[in-house]
């Protein structure tokens, strides 16, 4: 995957390399994951993660998405403790 759009401190959306030209051109791509931040009211800020694709094959839903679903968990339950421990390592 590779950069297609960022909005500083806010948004990071990431396309396969096939589809890089087209989103400069179009602005549309096959398949698309983001990672956005919004603030909360309480004065934190919640990540919201989004994968979209164009088309599945059943393939695609019985074996890739669970494999996803389990990878992408572990990366937001990271990414969730690193956040926590704030500063200590950084």
């Amino acid at each position: 995957m590779i950069v297609a759009q960022v909005h500083f401190q806010r948004t990071m959306v990431l396309v396969p390399p096939a589809d890089a030209e087209r989103v400069r051109r179009e602005g549309a791509a096959e398949g698309a994951w983001s990672f956005n931040l919004e603030p909360a009211p309480d004065r934190t800020t919640r990540l919201v993660m989004l994968s979209l694709v164009a088309r599945q094959r059943i393939t695609d839903r019985v074996f890739w998405e669970p494999a996803h679903f389990v990878m992408e968990r572990k990366m937001m339950l990271t990414i969730k403790r690193l956040a926590e421990r704030g500063g200590a390592d950084a």
